[in-house]
């Protein structure tokens, strides 16, 4: 599902807050490993009480073991901002998140599979759920979002002996209003990192589905700066629709 992506960055806020540095960076590592079979690593993460501000550094999503390729994503920066006594209610407020997504490479492996497919499973025989996560995926609400993405990799091991690489060089970097689902809070990152380039359709991703899931989200987006694949200069509904245009061309 969807909410795997979305669950990545918010099951790091939810047991870091229960937790402190190593203890919950070991428990955070096992608790991504058990939703998406994937390792994260984490260089360095600080948790300030005082101002209830999480901060990583160096957070690297690796491939699963039939990818050659070494990692998935990578974020140097990614803050959050929480309400404590929301918290203790059992409702994840997270008043900002500052995520600096500087890498998101996509692979396709010598049979043929995706990495993107052990985010978004397809058709296949079932596998085994991950533990829940202690909190209800309607009770998430991020007030502001602060998504910067540098750039998207799409390299294909099934070409040949020698892998081939596409670069897409994003810069982008958008502020987003008032998320309240893991699933959008997912399609939303999916949808931004890939909608100016080919990979959806070299992946037989399904980008249209995405776009729909995080249309609320998107209908409020603000562009705080300039990227150089597709200019968005356009706030709201006129943005979500040159997005679903792209979407579809």
């Amino acid at each position: 599902m969807l909410k795997r992506l979305g669950f990545i960055v918010l099951v790091l806020v939810v047991l870091l807050v229960a937790g402190r540095n190593v203890l919950a960076r070991l428990v955070i590592t096992q608790a991504v490993r058990g939703m998406t079979g994937m390792t994260l690593t984490i260089e360095q993460l600080t948790v300030h009480p005082i101002t209830s501000t999480i901060r990583f550094s160096n957070v690297v999503l690796q491939n699963p073991h039939d990818f050659h390729a070494p990692a998935m994503v990578r974020v140097p920066t990614l803050q959050v901002v929480y309400d404590a006594p929301a918290l203790v209610r059992g409702t994840i407020h997270l008043r900002a998140v500052q995520l600096d997504l500087a890498e998101f490479i996509v692979v396709k492996n010598a049979a043929g599979q995706t990495n993107l497919s052990r985010l978004i499973p397809t058709q296949g025989p079932p596998r085994r759920r991950p533990p829940p996560i202690p909190m209800r995926a309607s009770s998430l609400v991020i007030d502001t979002l602060d998504l910067q993405i540098g750039r998207v990799l799409y390299t294909d091991e099934s070409s040949g002996p020698t892998p081939s690489t596409q670069t897409f060089v994003i810069n982008l970097h958008e502020r987003y209003q008032s998320i309240a689902d893991p699933a959008v809070l997912g399609s939303l990152i999916l949808v931004k990192a890939l909608a100016k380039t080919t990979i959806a359709r070299l992946t037989n991703l399904d980008l249209q589905s995405l776009t729909e899931t995080a249309s609320g989200a998107l209908h409020g987006a603000v562009s705080l700066a300039t990227g150089t694949v597709g200019t968005l200069t356009e706030t709201g509904a006129n943005a979500l629709k040159r997005l679903k245009e792209s979407v579809l061309q």
